[in-house]
């Protein structure tokens, strides 16, 4: 398996998915009507918490987000852009959410999984950490706010990420372009989420009777 280097764009849409995050984890916490701390706290683990347990999983220091303050500081702007437009418009669309969410499952799941690529981690591995990436900082949103996650609910959502990471290992190994391969597994996680949330697609329930 040969190493691959992150390009610029998983680098800016990896922003931009934690600003997306970071919109979420605002729109939870005024949902639950914290102080301001606990908004941006909320913000600030739900946008690098994915993508500090990858870090942490595969020893990776110091962690992203520490030795590079950008994604910190798109995480607070956007918060704070956030709950400035919240209060301006007295209303909240629960879209909005689903669909920032919905870009920072796809832009995370890439990003993770080109990390583990870099790492030259074998592509199960990789999976792994690009699902771990996109999906933990929402795990532990829903957690500190009494919900139970999103991704242990019926909902058709970290199997879309698994997808997504195997599409863009699959389109690397096919020796397309990382910009052009990462656009199509970003594109492809958005927009099955997106399918996923309008049709109402669901796994299947296990039960067991007392």
């Amino acid at each position: 398996m040969k190493a691959y280097h992150a390009g610029w764009v998983i680098y800016y849409c990896e922003l931009s998915g934690v600003a997306a995050f970071a919109v979420t984890g605002t729109l939870m916490a005024g949902r639950k009507s914290l102080d301001w701390f606990g908004v941006i706290t909320l913000s600030l683990v739900t946008a690098l918490g994915g993508g500090a347990l990858r870090d942490v999983l595969m020893a990776h220091y110091p962690i992203e987000w520490i030795s590079n303050e950008n994604g910190f500081l798109v995480a607070v702007s956007a918060s704070l852009g956030t709950m400035i437009w919240a209060r301006t418009l007295k209303t909240f669309n629960e879209k909005v959410l689903l669909v920032a969410d919905a870009f920072g499952l796809a832009v995370f799941t890439v990003r993770g999984t080109d990390m583990a690529l870099q790492q030259n981690l074998p592509p199960s591995i990789a999976v792994i950490m690009g699902v771990a990436t996109a999906v933990a900082g929402g795990v532990i949103r829903d957690v500190l706010c009494n919900e139970i996650p999103l991704v242990f609910k019926r909902e058709v959502y970290a199997s879309i990420s698994i997808l997504g990471a195997v599409a863009y290992i699959t389109l690397l190994n096919l020796q397309m372009s990382l910009e052009v391969a990462s656009a199509i597994a970003i594109a492809f996680v958005f927009v099955s989420r997106i399918a996923a949330i309008h049709w109402k697609w669901k796994l299947p329930r296990f039960h067991v009777v007392d």
